[in-house]
C-alpha cells in the first residue's frame, strides 16, 4: 500500500460513517449497538436466578397435627364417596370417621365416579372447588375380593397439589392443613383411636448442599452455554457491519470512493469501517465484558 493520504482519507471515512450511522440513524444505531444486545445479554445470563430453586430445605420443628375439626375449610362440605363392594366392616368406620368430624357439612355418594366428583366439586379455572375435599373408600378388609384391605383415596383441590415451592418450616401447607388431618382421622376410625401424631418435615439436602447442588448445576450449564450466549450478542456488530458494507456497494459508493481516492483507498475505506464500528459497540463490549467477570465471580465465590 503506497498512499500518502491514508491518514486523512481514513479518518474522513470515519467521519462520514458515524455520520451516517447515529446522526441520519439515531433511533436504529442506540437499539442495534446497545440496547438489544445489552437486553438480550441479561436476560440470559439471568437464566439462573428465573431457574432459582425457591424450597426451602432443612429439619422443621416438630409441632402436633392440626384437629380435624380445626381443619375444616370455612364450611365447605366434606365429600365421602364408597365403593359398592365394601364389607360389613365398613359401616362403623364410617360411623366413627363421621363423629370425629363433628356437625362438618358432608355429602355422601354411593359410587365412586368422575362424573359426579365433577358435578358436586366443580373445579373452576383457578383450580378451587366449593368442597373441603373429597374422601374415596374403595376397599375393606372383609370384602369380597383377594387380598382385600384398607384402601381409600383424599382428593384435594388442583390448585393445592404438591407441585408449588415447599417448605419445611411452613405448618400451612395443604398437606399438612388437609391431606394428614383427614388421613388421621380415618386411621383412627380404623384402629378405633384418638391419638393426635406430631408431625415433623425434613428434606434429605440442608439448605446449604442444596443450593451447592444448584449453583453445580449452573456452572455446569454456563460451561456449555456461556460461549454462545457471547456470540449470539455479537452477531448484532455482524449483522450491522455487513448491512453497511453491503449499501454502500449497493449504492455505487464503494466503486466511487475507491475510484476518487486513488491508489490505496480500498484501505482506508476498509480500515474506517473497523474503526467506526469499534467506537459504536465500544460501550457494548465494556458492558459484555464487566456481566462476564461478575458472572464468573458470583459463580466461582459465590
Amino acid at each position: 500500500m503506497n498512499n500518502p493520504h491514508f491518514l486523512g482519507q481514513t479518518l474522513a471515512l470515519i467521519k462520514k460513517n458515524l455520520i451516517v450511522a447515529i446522526k441520519r440513524k439515531w433511533i436504529s444505531t442506540p437499539l442495534r449497538a446497545l440496547i438489544l444486545p445489552v437486553i438480550l445479554l441479561v436476560l440470559l445470563l439471568e437464566i439462573k436466578d428465573f431457574a432459582r430453586d425457591r424450597n426451602r430445605y432443612g429439619i422443621g420443628d416438630p409441632h402436633p397435627l392440626k384437629d380435624i375439626k380445626e381443619s375444616l375449610r370455612d364450611g365447605k362440605p366434606l365429600v365421602i364417596a364408597r365403593n359398592s363392594t365394601l364389607g360389613p366392616d365398613f359401616p362403623p368406620i364410617l360411623d366413627r370417621f363421621k363423629k370425629s368430624l363433628g356437625t362438618t357439612n358432608i355429602i355422601e355418594l354411593e359410587d365412586p365416579d368422575e362424573n359426579k366428583f365433577n358435578a358436586t366439586c366443580p373445579v373452576d379455572y383457578h383450580g378451587n372447588s366449593p368442597c373441603h375435599a373429597v374422601v374415596v373408600f374403595r376397599d375393606s378388609p372383609k370384602s369380597d375380593h383377594a387380598n382385600a384391605t384398607w384402601e381409600y383415596e383424599i382428593r384435594t383441590d388442583p390448585a393445592l397439589q404438591t407441585y408449588h415451592y415447599f417448605n419445611v418450616f411452613n405448618t400451612d401447607g395443604a398437606t399438612q392443613s388437609i391431606i394428614l388431618p383427614l388421613q388421621s382421622a380415618i386411621e383412627n376410625a380404623i384402629s378405633n383411636l384418638t391419638v393426635t401424631p406430631d408431625v415433623q418435615v425434613y428434606t434429605r439436602y440442608t439448605q446449604a448442599e442444596a443450593e451447592k447442588q444448584t449453583r453445580k448445576g449452573f456452572q455446569e450449564l454456563a460451561l456449555y452455554i456461556l460461549s454462545f450466549v457471547f456470540f449470539i450478542t455479537m452477531s448484532f456488530v455482524a449483522n450491522h457491519l455487513a448491512s453497511m458494507m453491503a449499501k454502500d456497494r449497493a449504492t455505487g459508493m464503494s466503486q466511487l470512493i475507491d475510484a476518487m481516492g486513488g491508489t490505496g483507498a480500498a484501505w482506508s475505506r476498509v480500515m474506517s469501517y473497523v474503526i467506526t464500528f469499534d467506537i459504536l459497540y465500544l460501550p457494548l463490549w465494556v458492558i459484555m465484558g464487566a456481566c462476564k467477570c461478575t458472572l464468573t465471580f458470583s459463580v466461582v465465590f459465590p
